[in-house]
């Protein structure tokens, strides 16, 4: 069976802050490295007088302003303008069947005295090159980490701290086919704290996570998901889910679904998209016009709740997320 799995990594965002840098080796050809490097953080380095930027061409960069210095006049000395690696090649050579593991990751890449963390495949940029034929079967294991850390998120003058999946909210968006295998590590970077452990009436430690397919057609057994499954901080544990070949398309999600903490996490930011992709030509014209794969990017509004307040039992306090956090020593800027 010919798993066509995917991960929806969005490593090149919409280019409203970051820029997109082009370098040009010397010998013309024209590298595109998606660095996201920040507007705001090429004016502070201006400010500073640091009198060489040592970027070679600011591709997109809003019209120069006096404290900015941009020169593309001669890309060649710029002594970053480094030819991309010859990716891995992994080829069917003749035999019709090519297994392949990929592992989705952040990688560290250093260019001169700067040092970026990309989301790659197998830790290069590009990935492996696959060589196959008409005909051939390619199947592929797609590992992916899910990183649980506490990140701050700054929305106009307001900086917030909340769980999230690398960083991100919502976590990363996953795309399967039915019949694919995902392997998900899940990695808990989450300090240890003194709040309660046991069960019974009231919040257990939200340091504490797991991960669920909600509405997924999955074994609930281990390691697929088991949501009695229980990762302290510092701690890590490797998921497998296999996909039905019958699993219905559509969009689900994935979360955190420890019990006694679920609405502080969830509602914080540990949730992400899970899309299983459907052959296109089985809808209608109007139907896959609207759907994916041709069509998955769609506005939809997610609103993530901080402002809870609820009670086990009448006689217990008045929880609320603000004081839940302090309890937790969580950062308040």
């Amino acid at each position: 069976m010919a798993a066509q799995l995917t991960l929806s990594v969005d490593a090149c965002p919409a280019m409203s802050s970051a820029q997109v840098l082009t370098a040009q080796s010397c010998k013309g050809e024209v590298i595109r490295s998606c660095l996201s490097y920040q507007y705001e953080t090429c004016r502070r380095m201006a400010v500073r007088h640091i009198t060489t930027l040592l970027l070679c061409v600011i591709w997109g960069l809003p019209e120069a302003t006096p404290d900015v210095i941009c020169d593309n006049s001669n890309p060649c000395p710029f002594t970053g303008a480094q030819d991309l690696s010859v990716p891995t090649e992994y080829s069917s050579q003749g035999t019709g069947v090519l297994n392949v593991t990929l592992t989705v990751d952040l990688t560290p890449h250093t260019v001169d005295w700067l040092t970026i963390h990309r989301r790659t495949y197998n830790g290069e940029i590009p990935g492996p090159t696959l060589r196959v034929r008409p005909g051939d079967k390619l199947y592929i294991k797609l590992n992916v980490t899910l990183t649980v850390d506490l990140t701050p998120h700054t929305v106009d003058w307001l900086t917030i701290h909340r769980r999230t999946y690398n960083g991100e909210i919502p976590g990363p968006t996953l795309r399967v086919r039915p019949g694919d295998k995902l392997y998900i590590k899940l990695v808990n970077n989450l300090r240890p704290d003194n709040l309660v452990r046991e069960r019974g009436h009231g919040p257990i430690s939200p340091n504490i996570t797991n991960l669920h397919l909600h509405g997924m057609h999955v074994s609930p057994k281990e390691p697929h998901d088991n949501v009695f499954i229980e990762i302290g901080p510092g701690s890590s544990y490797q998921y497998e889910f296999h996909i039905p070949d019958d699993h219905p398309a559509g969009t689900f999600y994935y979360h955190h679904h420890i019990h006694g903490n679920s609405h502080f996490c969830v509602g914080g930011g540990l949730v992400g998209f899970i899309i299983v992709e459907d052959d296109v030509t089985t809808m209608p014209p109007e139907l896959s016009a609207i759907s994916c794969p041709l069509n998955c990017h769609k506005e939809v509004q997610l609103a993530v709740g901080t402002n809870f307040r609820y009670r086990f039992l009448p006689t217990d306090p008045i929880l609320s997320y603000s004081n839940l956090q302090k309890d937790l020593g969580d950062p308040s800027r």
